[in-house]
């Protein structure tokens, strides 16, 4: 058997499925083993191959169950167990009686003592670090990770900790939170897979006591020191002294520093979304690529020094071990570095390189180990690209370019012919045969006449084959991409054709010059990284194929992943044309699918839905309409907090459009903002970039600073502007929209401008018997204006002004509408403590029932225009 590791690795994945949607016991799934392999051994004594390799392939799909189904052992010692028991009231006796007490509580500083596991990154005026606790509180012992951020102030040096230091310290803790929404992203279980369960903060000027060294492993240690002299060499290398002295980066100096050491701390945002769009992203995150480059030169340049095959193996694998630690250690790279192991071991046990099992082997061992990691899109990612490279381009490649390639080799040697096969060989004469007339035409010697003729030749076969791979790895992976960041992008076929070829020049050179302390060869790697941003801004600015899509049904992954299964055996036989080619058509039909997702929004006809998005300490709101058009009130957004800190975290970007996507929306035929403060309106100019937007709301009468951007990109992107103004009317997909706000003050002495939260575009929404109030952030004087309209009248949806800050929800408002349910959009555990409790008092004492994002996660209010239906992420149901 050619792979004999590819159909084990294929069951133990099923059964690793299979067991998210069924639940399996230890001893169902031991019982079914020991059944199967005793069928499997009478099997092969009775001479059924066939019954024993499929009862072998059942015994492996069982124990992948079996792997998915094991219960994670707790540790009391955890540091985040350690809080839960600490925060539960408990029942000691003490000399003789009961005591009941609370031992902690988060709100207040909690010490803690432990070591730096991960050294210090600077941030816009803060510094993060994880360290790895010992003791938390005075004295009780604890482990595990948090992750620290420490505020500084402006002015004040950034903070330097390095791996190994033991220190203590005040600060307040606080579990790390999934935003509440379907299709969010998990960042529990990715901080929990690098051990981190908790977050700190520490405040401005508080001390951090030294300890002293003495923490974590020697092997760490010495990583984080040869990272950390690395660095500083790189730096060196790099800045020139005017550089220096204002402290700039070029971006080909930070995308260096990325493909050298793992560090993406210098990339602006611009430049990682353009990698991203343009399909090339891989370039910049450490992973297989890149240890195929160290090791593939590494390879190349010691069989040119003729050094024998076992010696140039272990320096290869010592140099990979190398790059590992320079990167960090991360997962993609150490997956990699295993990789590239196994591949070593059967090259040297077998005569042929068997790449495809390796990877198999290396992938069955991973999921053993971690059966969760099949669902983690990087590993998804690594291991589909090989598999494709392997099952698919290989076969290929074999059946088109490959021949050619060989034929050019060695041309005038005829002895070559004997050794070829057939193909190869009849192309080889037929050259000869061309070029000999050239020969004696042009008086060149063989050679070189062979040279100038068969070079550019291999050059082009070259680049022929780097665009199959290319083309196939890009229709394999457009599944994960679609599954886990909403992405499909065809410019990496081109683009990947500049930048990997790139990457053999950047990368070894970069590392060379920080071995070698020379600056000639990191000029060669900053010469050649430059050239890749020159190619990636090219094609972002000039080939428009980013396609922007929801995540395919399971059906279809499903299907697709079939497909690609079914070309790669139909590739394996020649002389399965037909095969090929119906296999190659399903391919490209299901991608069809996916790219373009043609299936219905996911939402009820006839209804009229409301959905308070959980977006943190912002807003953002969802209007599914009956005729299935959609409608968003804000996108969200991070408060400035007075401007001294502003959150890079695009909400509307990693929060609201997932959430979107989820439900298969693609179009927002209306896209209203309320007003422009960042925790509303930041996370708009993402929506306008990723979805259709047929017209965007505005309140008429804001600054014309406050839009500008806004209508700018609105106009670029094709949407149509309306700006509303009090008592306007707007009927939109069977719902009737009447402008209660904002307000028209007239302007005289002694009489303020409204606020920008009083200016707010406020909407009532009329289905049926039922009313909807939207009213943004208007506080009290706002609200008492909005009592002046005939609009307001009894309500039965109202989402609750200004997160339920104090100075809304004012009692004649809310005895006027009064209201049944009330919907607020707040931060967990905000610093401006929203929703207050004095109006959590007004809305409970006038029978308001209340779902709130913070604690409910999305919320979301059904109407057919007579009854009410209203779920939350997080399991509450009403109905009335």
């Amino acid at each position: 058997m050619t792979y004999p590791l590819v159909a084990p690795l294929a069951a133990l994945m099923a059964g690793i499925a299979v067991a998210q949607y069924a639940t399996f016991s230890f001893w169902e799934t031991l019982i079914s083993i020991t059944l199967l392999a005793g069928l499997a051994v009478l099997a092969r004594r009775a001479g059924s191959l066939r019954l024993g390799a499929a009862a072998c392939l059942a015994g492996f799909a069982f124990a992948g169950a079996q792997l998915a189904s094991l219960p994670d052992r707790p540790n009391p010692l955890l540091v985040s167990a350690v809080i839960d028991q600490t925060q539960n009231q408990t029942q000691d006796q003490k000399q003789g009686r009961e005591q009941k007490h609370e031992q902690a509580n988060l709100d207040d500083p909690v010490r803690l003592r432990g070591y730096v596991r991960i050294p210090t990154e600077p941030l816009d005026l803060a510094d993060r670090f994880v360290l790895e606790v010992e003791s938390i509180f005075e004295d009780t012992a604890a482990r595990g990770g948090v992750r620290v951020t420490v505020r500084r102030r402006a002015g004040d040096p950034p903070l330097t900790l390095e791996y190994g230091q033991r220190i203590e310290f005040l600060c307040r803790l606080r579990r790390p939170r999934n935003f509440g929404n379907p299709g969010s992203f998990d960042l529990v279980g990715y901080l929990e897979k690098q051990n981190i369960h908790l977050l700190a903060t520490v405040r401005p000027g508080t001390p951090i006591h030294d300890l002293g060294d003495g923490g974590g492993a020697a092997w760490e240690a010495a990583m984080w020191n040869v990272r950390r002299a690395a660095k500083q060499r790189l730096d060196a290398l790099l800045r020139s002294e005017a550089e220096q002295a204002r402290g700039g980066h070029s971006e080909a100096q930070a995308i260096l520093q990325a493909m050298l050491l793992g560090d993406r701390s210098l990339l602006n945002r611009e430049t990682t979304t353009a990698f991203q769009r343009v399909g090339t992203y891989h370039a910049l995150v450490i992973s297989g690529l890149h240890v195929g480059v160290v090791a593939a030169v590494l390879l190349f340049a010691l069989r040119l020094a003729a050094i024998p095959p076992l010696p140039r193996y272990a320096v290869a694998l010592l140099a990979v071990v190398f790059y590992a630690m320079l990167a960090g250690a991360g997962l993609p790279v150490v997956r990699a570095s295993w990789m590239f192991a196994l591949l070593l071991v059967t090259v040297l046990v077998y005569r042929k390189r068997r790449a495809f099992n390796a990877v198999a082997g290396a992938a069955f061992c991973f999921l053993v180990y971690e059966p969760e990691l099949l669902f983690d899109a990087g590993f998804q990612m690594s291991f589909l690209a090989v598999g494709l490279i392997a099952g698919i381009a290989v076969p290929l490649l074999e059946m088109t370019v490959e021949p050619c390639r060989r034929a050019l080799v060695d041309i005038w040697n005829e002895d070559r012919d004997l050794h070829a096969e057939p193909e190869v060989a009849q192309r080889r004469v037929s050259l000869r045969m061309l070029l000999k007339p050239l020969q004696s035409v042009s008086g060149l010697p063989k050679r070189v006449l062979g040279a100038l003729v068969c070079v550019p030749l291999r050059v082009l076969a070259w680049m022929a084959a780097l665009c199959v791979v290319s083309l196939i790895v890009q229709i394999g992976l457009a599944l994960p991409m679609a599954a886990h960041f909403h992405r499909v992008t065809w410019s990496g076929v081109s683009a990947n054709l500049w930048v990997v070829p790139l990457l053999f020049i950047a990368v070894p050179a970069g590392l060379l010059g920080l071995v070698a302390n020379s600056t000639a060869m990191i000029d060669v790697a900053l010469l050649a990284s430059q050239m890749i941003v020159t190619v990636v801004e090219w094609h972002a600015e000039n080939i428009p194929v980013d396609f922007r899509t929801p995540p395919p049904p399971v059906w279809l992954a499903a299907a697709f992943g079939l497909a690609l299964g079914l070309l790669a055996i139909a590739l394996g036989r020649r002389e399965a044309r037909k095969w090929q080619l119906a296999s190659a058509g399903l391919v490209v039909g299901l991608l069809l699918l996916i790219v373009t997702h043609p299936f219905p929004n996911d939402y009820s006809p006839g209804q009229l839905e409301l959905t308070a998005i959980d977006v943190g300490q912002g807003e953002a709101l969802l209007l599914a309409l009956p005729d299935g058009k959609t409608m968003m009130v804000d996108g969200g957004g991070f408060p400035d907090y007075g401007g001294s800190v502003r959150s890079t975290f695009d909400v509307g970007e990693q929060v609201v459009s997932p959430y979107l996507w989820s439900r298969s929306i693609q179009k927002i035929d209306v896209l209203a903002v309320s007003h422009p403060d960042a925790d509303h309106a930041r996370g708009v100019p993402a929506l306008l970039r990723n979805f259709a937007v047929g017209e965007l709301w505005l309140a008429a009468g804001q600054a014309p600073a406050d839009y500008a951007d806004l209508k700018r990109l609105a106009r670029q992107q094709g949407a149509a502007i309306v700006e509303l103004r009090r008592d306007d009317h707007r009927v939109l997909g069977g719902v009737d929209f009447d402008v209660m706000g904002p307000a028209v003050v007239v302007q005289s002495p002694g009489v303020r401008a409204l606020s920008s939260n009083d200016s707010s575009l406020v909407l009532r929404a009329r289905f049926g018997e039922h009313r909807f109030l939207l009213t943004g952030d208007v506080e009290e004087r706002g609200e008492l204006e909005l009592l002046s309209t005939s609009a307001a009248t009894k309500v039965d949806v109202l989402k609750v002004a200004h997160h339920g800050s104090r100075t809304s929800s004012h009692p004649a408002f809310l005895e006027r509408l009064r209201p049944t349910f009330g919907l607020i959009s707040a931060g967990f555990r905000n610093t401006y403590r929203h929703p207050h409790e004095e109006v959590l008092d007004r809305l409970n004492g006038s029978g308001v029932t209340i779902f709130r994002t913070d604690l409910d996660g999305a919320s979301t209010v059904s109407s057919d225009g007579r009854r009410f239906d209203v779920t939350s992420f997080r399991g509450r149901r009403l109905g009335l």
